[in-house]
């Protein structure tokens, strides 16, 4: 799992704060309300979403550039 530094209670609420319960709520589900353990989670979906964002505009460019070159032999 990402590791995180150890967060004090006041850190914990700034983050939940910052984050919003609304935004953390279904990592506390999982988590059983465990604000570390769901501010874990929520670490790691953001790494996985960088990671897959990266190759969506890799696919994206591609894309594009097959679209265009095929829409100009038309033209």
């Amino acid at each position: 799992m990402t590791q995180l530094p150890a967060l004090d209670v006041n850190a914990i609420g700034r983050m939940v704060d910052t984050l919003t319960l609304a935004r953390l709520s279904k990592y506390l589900k999982v988590t059983g309300n465990n604000l570390q353990q769901a501010l874990r989670l929520y670490a790691l979906n953001s790494k996985i979403s960088a990671a897959l964002l990266s190759d969506l505009h890799d696919v994206d460019i591609a894309m594009r550039n097959k679209s265009t070159n095929a829409a100009s032999t038309f033209c």
